[in-house]
């Protein structure tokens, strides 16, 4: 095994796994998705909730790996898809990454939260849609603000996001 999951270190005293010293957590996406319908239910917007969960994540992996690696920003932008890829939250592809119309667009394929989630109206991975919001802060120093435009929950092939950078418009 190689990659990111072969580095990974577990730390048997504290219950923990990291990379890079960065904590991470495994977890089924099923009780995400009971998460997710349960605030439905209450009438809180999971969306949000889940955008800015995801965000915030996105921003500190983002600025963790900027200062880490001597990557170029597509590099930099690359590696995290990969990451995610190899954690279980997708095969990301990276299909365009513009610094200068500040435009990032990312498809997924296999996303566990569609699959979690089901047949949906609407497109539902918000937790992946706002990681790569914060890592276009994190990374490229954005204002960012992501859409996810395709969904598997939806029944489109694959969910894709497209991240534009707020200060360019």
């Amino acid at each position: 095994m190689s990659g990111v999951v072969a580095r990974l270190e577990f730390d048997p005293a504290r219950g923990a796994l990291s990379y890079q010293g960065v904590r991470y957590l495994l977890i089924r996406p099923e009780p995400l998705a009971v998460i997710y319908r349960g605030m439905l239910e209450a009438g809180l917007p999971p969306g949000e909730v889940f955008y800015r969960a995801g965000y915030e994540g996105g921003v500190r992996s983002g600025t963790h790996f900027r200062e880490r690696f001597g990557q170029s920003p597509e590099g930099a932008v690359r590696f995290m898809a990969g990451m995610g890829a190899e954690i279980g939250w997708g095969a990301m592809t990276l299909s365009r990454l513009d610094p200068d119309q500040g435009e990032l667009v990312l498809e997924v394929a296999g996303s566990p939260f569609a699959e979690a989630l089901g047949p949906a109206a609407e497109p539902v991975c918000h937790l992946i849609r706002g990681v790569f919001g914060g890592v276009a802060e994190g990374l490229l120093g954005w204002t960012a603000s992501a859409v996810e435009t395709d969904c598997l929950a939806t029944g489109a092939p694959r969910c894709v996001f497209v991240v534009r950078d707020l200060g360019r418009g």
